[in-house]
């Protein structure tokens, strides 16, 4: 049995649709059964909380392998804890590409942390490094560019990243679920760096019209961040983040996605005409490459510090 958590975002449901796919055995931890209704009747439902200890022990029962998507290292602890005494044999656990730098910058820091605890753990382990996912694009832009045509973001010409489809970092799990990875870590990324305005212009062609990118200081990108009340190391985190990202820090791509998987990642002019739809819908914000931020988004054009 593989126990999937995060099953209800971004990476998780790519997850689960291709074990379905591949007809492996999923479970799903969750909190609120009702958002998993939608899937098939031999998923098996597992009512709990990686905040609170006594719930983990039923949801592990029987589960030989697990991915593991958690928000804070105490919950990365508390998983190992129950999982080890349940029998797991191998844990997959999302990180950021952050946690590669040395030293880890930003949110890269926490999820480093959690990496050591997994290799120190006695389970089977491989860590999966996701960087920018593309989603977030969509997630953190769409508004902009649905009622203003514009996308106001730091990075720059020089702020290059190489967007990763999550349907590609969920095909990695999937073989580290399936298959013998353990031990093993990869940075994922789309095959090709593009620069945040070079982005924006990829959405502007598939939506068939003219979108201005506007850059956004890192200060007052932050200052906007600030409104929605995250703490001071979180905004502290994304600092870094943000301005490595301009510092040209994540101006490279892997070829972990096609190593693993035998399937060149997708790129993001590809994806882009993939999701479309992404860019005029209501949309939920994702961690900053991968996991650890929140509300990156865009800010009306008179915002200052």
């Amino acid at each position: 049995m593989i126990l999937v958590t995060g099953a209800t975002g971004t990476l998780g449901r790519e997850v689960v649709n291709q074990l379905l796919t591949a007809a492996a055995p999923v479970r799903v931890l969750v909190r609120t059964p009702a958002k998993v209704g939608h899937l098939p009747a031999d998923v098996q439902r597992a009512q709990a909380d990686l905040d609170m200890a006594d719930t983990l022990p039923p949801a592990l029962a029987g589960v030989d392998r697990a991915f593991l998507v958690a928000t804070g290292t105490e919950q990365v602890e508390r998983f190992l804890a129950a999982a080890r005494a349940a029998g797991v044999r191998h844990v997959v656990l999302v990180s950021t590409i952050e946690a590669g730098s040395e030293p880890p910058l930003g949110p890269g820091v926490w999820h480093r942390e959690r990496e050591e605890l997994l290799a120190a753990s006695g389970l089977g382990w491989t860590v999966l490094r996701p960087t920018l996912l593309a989603t977030n694009t969509a997630q953190w832009w769409a508004p902009g560019i649905r009622h203003e045509g514009v996308v106001r973001f730091p990075g720059g010409d020089g702020g290059r990243i190489a967007p990763v489809d999550p349907a590609d970092v969920a095909a990695v799990a999937v073989a580290a679920l399936l298959g013998d990875h353990d031990g093993s870590t990869y940075s994922l990324t789309g095959p090709e760096p593009f620069a945040v305005p070079a982005m924006v212009q990829a959405i502007g062609q598939v939506l068939g019209r003219p979108l201005t990118y506007e850059h956004l200081p890192v200060d007052v990108a932050i200052a906007g961040m600030r409104r929605f009340g995250l703490p001071d190391a979180v905004l502290d985190a994304l600092t870094q983040t943000l301005t490595a990202l301009e510092a040209g820090r994540f101006d490279y791509a892997t070829d972990d996605v096609m190593t693993v998987t035998g399937e060149r990642a997708t790129d993001y002019p590809t994806w882009c005409t993939r999701n479309r739809q992404l860019f005029a819908l209501p949309v939920r914000a994702e961690p900053l490459c991968g996991s650890g931020s929140r509300r990156l988004v865009t800010a009306p054009r008179d915002r200052r510090a």
